[in-house]
């Protein structure tokens, strides 16, 4: 019986040092395998940084040459050449008079406007 439980106790420990020696190899495993995939993740966020870095740049320059192009169109000498030359118009030279109202006189007048004419009312039979 003794010969028994030592080997018992034998083939535990043997058991005991196996699954102690899988479970390390599992969690190297495991560590080695987060290692891998944070170096993958890492690697591609790198390279989407890089790309989105390279449109940042073109929309930039894009933006630069757009702002260069509405001050060119904006220019207010180009706008009256065109105006002139291709429309036909002409600058008017004549003293110009501004009008100003006040939003109470505009209203006031129109209400004036709208009102109804005072009229006799006239019945006739049968009508109302």
């Amino acid at each position: 019986m003794t010969t028994k439980r030592h080997s018992k106790k034998k083939s535990a420990s043997v058991l005991a040092k196996k699954a102690f020696t899988f479970s390390i190899m599992l969690s190297l495993l495991l560590v080695v395998s987060f290692k891998m995939y944070q170096s993958f993740t890492i690697d591609l966020l790198m390279k989407d940084l890089r790309t989105l870095s390279k449109q940042k740049e073109k929309l930039q320059s894009e933006t630069a040459r757009l702002q260069a192009e509405v001050d060119r169109l904006q220019n207010y000498d180009r706008i009256s050449r065109i105006a002139t030359k291709k429309l036909g118009l002409e600058i008017n030279t004549d003293k110009v008079y501004v009008l100003q109202l006040r939003e109470m006189d505009v209203m006031k007048h129109l209400a004036e406007k709208n009102k109804p004419i005072n009229s006799k009312k006239v019945q006739m039979a049968g009508v109302q």
